[in-house]
């Protein structure tokens, strides 16, 4: 990975940035995604992701250096979405796209709560 950029959809700052890039740093760590090249880009909605109103989390590869994560805050229903948990899915499937590998959500799934778990550990 060569870089991160967190912002807001309209490219604004986000209030816990700097948390939030210390997570995706340890995560990143973690699964060994330092390895591949390419540009990191989370998008942190306030509310839910209008285009997607039911998805909590999404991840795409925007071009070919570049992946592009969005994360809602909160669901449709006005739910607060658990933020982290749901970056570390989404950094997981990132992982999948890097390695060119497609997206299925049964091998993330296996493993997200314990590399969350192991993100949190290591955040204190």
């Amino acid at each position: 990975m060569q870089s991160v950029l967190i912002q807001g959809p309209r490219g604004g700052q986000i209030r816990d940035a700097q948390r939030i890039l210390d997570f995706t740093c340890i995560v990143c760590d973690i699964l060994n995604l330092y390895d591949f090249k390419f540009d990191l880009e989370i998008i942190v909605h306030p509310t839910y992701i209008h285009h997607y109103p039911d998805a909590m989390g999404l991840c795409y590869e925007k071009d070919d250096n570049n992946i592009q994560i969005h994360l809602a805050r909160k669901c449709v229903e006005g739910l607060r979405n658990p933020l982290y948990q749901t970056l570390t899915h989404e950094l997981l499937h990132a992982r999948q796209t890097a390695k060119g590998e497609k997206m299925y959500e049964r091998p993330v799934r296996k493993h997200e709560e314990f590399i969350y778990e192991l993100a949190k550990e290591r955040m204190t």
